[in-house]
């Protein structure tokens, strides 16, 4: 991946470190997200029955799933284009196109009651919640490194 990078960001070797460095600790990166996407899943499923708690179970299963599928499915692929970064890079980003598809399977199985379409939104609601999770604790971490880099905070 840093290849890749490299290739991409030839200028920046700030930003080359840290999508590297993203890049390597994605699982774990994943891990540590799982409670911010457990909060997007429990406000978009708040009246179906289930507390926080389970979302982060739910959610655990979820992130389990996704890797058993990227391992069955994505690293073959991945394994032959190990030597074209570009592609390899692509394959790699292709494949978080599963994580609807696998969030409205496993909704549609624990809630069976309900139906596809409601399924199909109340996921879209959660990708969407998610989404602006992200920015924010990526605005919040730009404001920190902004504010350290320029010494107005000494950390």
């Amino acid at each position: 991946m840093n290849q890749y990078f490299s290739q991409q960001y030839n200028n920046a070797e700030f930003i080359t470190g840290i999508l590297s460095l993203i890049s390597s600790y994605y699982s774990i990166i994943m891990l540590l997200l799982i409670p911010l996407f457990a909060l997007s899943t429990r406000i978009a499923f708040r009246a179906w029955g289930h507390n926080y708690y389970e979302h982060i179970v739910m959610n655990a299963y979820i992130l389990s799933y996704y890797t058993i599928w990227s391992s069955l499915i994505m690293y073959p692929f991945m394994f032959f284009l190990r030597n074209n970064p570009s592609a390899f890079y692509s394959v790699t980003q292709h494949s978080l196109l599963l994580i609807p598809l696998i969030l409205v399977y496993f909704f549609k199985e624990v809630y069976e009651d309900k139906s596809f379409q409601t399924i199909i939104l109340k996921v879209l609601s959660v990708l969407g919640m998610t989404l602006l999770g992200y920015i924010l604790v990526i605005m919040i971490i730009t404001l920190i490194v902004t504010l350290v880099s320029t010494g107005l905070v000494t950390g």
